[in-house]
Protein backbone atom coordinates (compact mmCIF):
# COMPACT_ATOMS: atom_id res chain seq x y z
CA UNK A 1 0.00 0.00 0.00
CA UNK A 2 1.20 3.58 -0.59
CA UNK A 3 1.95 6.07 1.23
CA UNK A 4 1.65 9.94 0.00
CA UNK A 5 4.07 12.26 2.13
CA UNK A 6 2.71 15.77 1.56
CA UNK A 7 3.97 19.40 3.00
CA UNK A 8 0.84 21.30 3.67
CA UNK A 9 -1.01 24.76 4.01
CA UNK A 10 -3.53 25.57 6.03
CA UNK A 11 -5.54 27.91 7.61
CA UNK A 12 -5.88 27.86 11.79
CA UNK A 13 -10.36 27.80 12.16
CA UNK A 14 -10.08 27.41 15.89
CA UNK A 15 -7.70 27.74 19.07
CA UNK A 16 -8.50 26.72 22.79
CA UNK A 17 -5.98 28.61 25.80
CA UNK A 18 -5.04 25.08 27.49
CA UNK A 19 -3.51 27.16 30.45
CA UNK A 20 0.12 25.85 31.74
CA UNK A 21 0.81 22.42 31.65
CA UNK A 22 4.29 20.91 32.93
CA UNK A 23 5.36 24.39 33.21
CA UNK A 24 4.48 25.70 29.58
CA UNK A 25 2.28 27.78 27.46
CA UNK A 26 -0.19 25.07 26.15
CA UNK A 27 -2.85 25.28 23.67
CA UNK A 28 -4.66 23.41 21.05
CA UNK A 29 -6.01 24.44 17.81
CA UNK A 30 -7.60 23.24 14.53
CA UNK A 31 -5.86 23.30 10.68
CA UNK A 32 -8.23 23.15 7.75
CA UNK A 33 -5.87 21.29 5.14
CA UNK A 34 -5.65 21.10 1.84
CA UNK A 35 -3.60 18.18 0.49
CA UNK A 36 -3.72 16.40 -3.07
CA UNK A 37 -3.50 12.48 -2.97
CA UNK A 38 -4.04 10.61 -5.98
CA UNK A 39 -5.89 13.01 -8.16
CA UNK A 40 -7.86 14.15 -5.08
CA UNK A 41 -8.32 17.33 -3.40
CA UNK A 42 -9.49 17.05 0.29
CA UNK A 43 -9.45 19.65 3.13
CA UNK A 44 -9.20 17.73 7.05
CA UNK A 45 -9.59 19.78 10.12
CA UNK A 46 -6.96 18.26 11.88
CA UNK A 47 -6.59 19.36 15.96
CA UNK A 48 -3.14 20.22 17.35
CA UNK A 49 -2.04 20.06 20.65
CA UNK A 50 1.23 22.75 21.19
CA UNK A 51 3.21 23.69 24.23
CA UNK A 52 6.37 25.54 24.81
CA UNK A 53 7.55 28.39 22.48
CA UNK A 54 4.75 26.84 19.60
CA UNK A 55 1.56 27.38 22.08
CA UNK A 56 2.99 30.74 23.25
CA UNK A 57 2.62 31.94 19.58
CA UNK A 58 -0.27 30.16 18.93
CA UNK A 59 -1.91 31.72 21.87
CA UNK A 60 -0.88 35.26 22.05
CA UNK A 61 -0.77 35.78 17.99
CA UNK A 62 -2.46 33.72 15.63
CA UNK A 63 -6.11 34.01 15.07
CA UNK A 64 -8.44 32.51 12.74
CA UNK A 65 -7.66 35.20 9.75
CA UNK A 66 -4.09 33.98 9.57
CA UNK A 67 -2.45 31.31 7.51
CA UNK A 68 0.12 29.48 8.70
CA UNK A 69 2.59 26.67 6.85
CA UNK A 70 2.55 23.48 7.97
CA UNK A 71 6.11 22.12 7.33
CA UNK A 72 6.31 18.53 7.88
CA UNK A 73 5.11 15.12 6.49
CA UNK A 74 1.63 12.99 7.23
CA UNK A 75 1.07 9.87 6.16
CA UNK A 76 -1.46 9.29 3.89
CA UNK A 77 -3.36 5.91 2.89
CA UNK A 78 -5.87 5.87 0.45
CA UNK A 79 -6.80 9.29 0.93
CA UNK A 80 -6.92 9.29 4.66
CA UNK A 81 -5.15 10.63 7.02
CA UNK A 82 -3.15 8.12 8.95
CA UNK A 83 -0.46 9.79 11.38
CA UNK A 84 1.17 13.06 11.58
CA UNK A 85 5.20 12.41 11.64
CA UNK A 86 6.50 15.97 12.06
CA UNK A 87 4.45 19.57 12.17
CA UNK A 88 5.71 22.87 12.95
CA UNK A 89 4.07 25.79 11.95
CA UNK A 90 4.97 29.44 10.50
CA UNK A 91 3.11 31.99 10.51
CA UNK A 92 3.23 33.23 6.67
CA UNK A 93 1.13 36.70 7.00
CA UNK A 94 -0.38 38.70 9.61
CA UNK A 95 -2.58 40.95 8.12
CA UNK A 96 -6.44 40.12 7.86
CA UNK A 97 -8.54 38.94 4.81
CA UNK A 98 -11.37 40.80 3.52
CA UNK A 99 -14.04 39.23 2.03
CA UNK A 100 -15.47 40.63 -1.30
CA UNK A 101 -19.04 40.29 -2.78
Amino acid sequence: MDVNKCILTGTVVRIRDRGIIAGEKACEFVLALRFDTEKRTDCLHIPIFARGSIGEQCAHELDVERRVAVLGEINVRRGRLQRIEAISLRVESARKKTKRN
